[in-house]
């Protein structure tokens, strides 16, 4: 998400080139962002976590793009159990544990399958998705108890990338989405773009418990929680 943020903010220049308090926001971002990149690699290889990250992620995509049809079919059809078994959005499915999010990720699963034939015609759902879906529920269940990496001398690294990561919501909750507000009208094409982009995240492995074990060293301060 940080990364699309700032891709969408070079993308927009020259619409906030001539503020300096965004300039200067950018800037910082971008620093931000550079940290916590930095911070990866200092953890050395951890394949299972990235691998884990990822297929999370095709999960989560699949039941936003599936889901959100089999929502909008279910409030035309008045049917207000198959709303309310699917009744989500992308901030909830990332609070969600790995172990929740499958269960939610099946019942979708099964409702699209008793549904498909209404999601390919009428919602324009390939079933090529569907069978996606089916993957991305099998791959992260097999790679959810994964261990984690666990190297002595990569402890200072793991504990600081919390805290970048904290650092660099903070940035964009704090001030981001505050000075978007002048371009809600001027410039509502820049607007949207960056909403949509901007997921809000707030997985278990950032918690703010997790934060504050942040290395005494480190040069990024960790951000003030935010109740979503």
């Amino acid at each position: 998400m940080f990364e699309a943020v700032h891709a969408n903010f070079q993308r927009n220049h020259d619409l906030w080139a001539s503020t300096p308090a965004f300039v200067d926001l950018v800037g910082r971002l971008g620093g931000g962002i550079a940290v916590i990149r930095q911070r990866q690699s200092e953890q050395g290889p951890n394949g299972q976590a990235q691998e884990k990250q990822n297929t999370r992620d095709t999960v989560e995509r699949f039941l936003l793009k599936i889901g959100f049809q089999l929502s909008a079919w279910a409030t035309k059809n008045n049917n207000p159990i198959l709303a309310g078994q699917i009744d989500f959005d992308k901030s909830t499915l990332d609070r969600l544990p790995v172990s929740e999010l499958l269960n939610l990720a099946k019942t979708v699963q099964a409702q699209a399958k008793a549904n498909s034939k209404v999601l390919i015609s009428d919602y324009l759902i390939p079933e090529t998705d569907l069978l996606a879906l089916d993957n991305a529920i099998t791959a992260l269940a097999d790679v959810k108890d994964a261990p984690r990496l666990a190297i002595t001398d990569k402890h200072v690294a793991t504990l600081s990338l919390p805290a970048a990561i904290n650092h660099v919501r903070g940035l964009l909750r704090n001030e981001a989405d505050k000075m978007m507000e002048v371009f809600r009208d001027s410039q509502p094409d820049f607007y949207v773009s960056y909403f949509t982009a901007r997921v809000i995240i707030d997985r278990s492995a950032t918690r703010p418990a997790k934060a504050t074990a942040a290395s005494p060293g480190s040069t990024i301060p960790a951000a003030t929680s935010e109740s979503n």
